[in-house]
């Protein structure tokens, strides 16, 4: 049975299309209720998420976890597929997650898919994800786009409903220029913590104004450096370069605290410990620590 590129198919068109139950069941596979996809290939995220609007309706759209994934964002692991619909019709159905727009909400198209804009995204999510999923999502965007974080902001001040004010904090604290989603988590934990607002890739030049190095996270009138070594250092020559790199900026008077991700996840009151006794021995005001922290970072 040969497909074409309009699978995902539905068992109604299947059958329109002369295609009896006996075909579909020899040469097709379902992937949702009622959505049939040819046997001799992979299913492919994009054909759930196709399968997901035959479903749903003509009129229906990525929302949430799924706009922020087409959108290009950083997310959490989800295998759910969420949609919006403009209306107040109630859909129950296995891996989807329905929500009903009674406002009328702007979209667009990212990846030839029907989404909710990334402003409104950014609002929706402040209703499902942590604080800080939001602001590692608002970062990754933030990379993309030189306007994002000016349109978190506004979309945030004019909104309104029970998480707004997590939208409204979330869009305050996403920078331009984070580089990987746990420079964005070590630097959350300082700002929970309230500790100074770092540098965010912070430049190091040579005798000539060229950028040879940049540093994650920087206290620069200190010459403190806070970095994530992420999980590609157990690579032996990266590792090799990265403490190379390292110890020449030493030589240039800087001061590391390096966090993994370990820390993050497991030992996150030991990071900030080791962040502010670097703090203590360079003679940097160190404020009282909020416990805020603990909210967010438990370990």
């Amino acid at each position: 049975m040969a497909t074409d590129a309009s699978f995902p198919i539905s068992r109604a068109d299947a059958l329109a299309a002369g295609l009896g139950d006996a075909d579909l069941r020899r040469h097709y596979r379902r992937v949702l209720r009622g959505q049939w996809i040819s046997g001799d290939r992979a299913t492919t995220r994009d054909d759930l998420r196709r399968a997901a609007l035959g479903l749903v309706g003509s009129d229906a759209f990525f929302t949430h976890d799924s706009a922020a994934e087409l959108h290009g964002g950083i997310t959490p692991t989800t295998d759910a597929l969420h949609l919006g619909i403009p209306d107040d019709r109630r859909v129950r159905l296995p891996g989807l997650v329905v929500h009903r727009y009674l406002d009328r909400v702007p979209t667009t198209h990212a990846r030839g898919f029907p989404v909710t804009t990334l402003p409104q995204t950014f609002i929706d999510l402040a209703s499902r994800w942590p604080l800080v999923d939001l602001v590692v999502f608002g970062d990754s965007i933030a990379q993309q786009s030189a306007t994002a974080i000016d349109e978190f902001r506004s979309a945030a001040s004019a909104g309104r409903g029970r998480s707004i004010r997590k939208a409204r904090r979330a869009a305050a604290l996403v920078v331009a220029g984070a580089e990987s989603p746990y420079e964005t988590r070590i630097r959350m934990l300082m700002t929970l913590a309230g500790l100074p607002q770092p540098v965010v890739q912070h430049p190091i030049l040579d005798r000539n104004g060229r950028v040879i190095y940049r540093l994650d996270l920087a206290y620069p009138e200190y010459r403190l450096a806070i970095e994530y070594d992420g999980d590609y250092h157990t690579n032996a020559a990266q590792r090799g370069k990265d403490l190379a790199r390292r110890e020449e900026i030493e030589r240039l008077g800087w001061t590391f605290v390096v966090g993994l991700k370990t820390d993050i996840h497991g030992r996150p009151g030991q990071l900030l410990r080791r962040m502010t006794s670097a703090m203590a021995s360079l003679g940097m005001p160190r404020p009282r620590l909020s416990d805020e922290w603990l909210l967010h970072f438990p370990g």
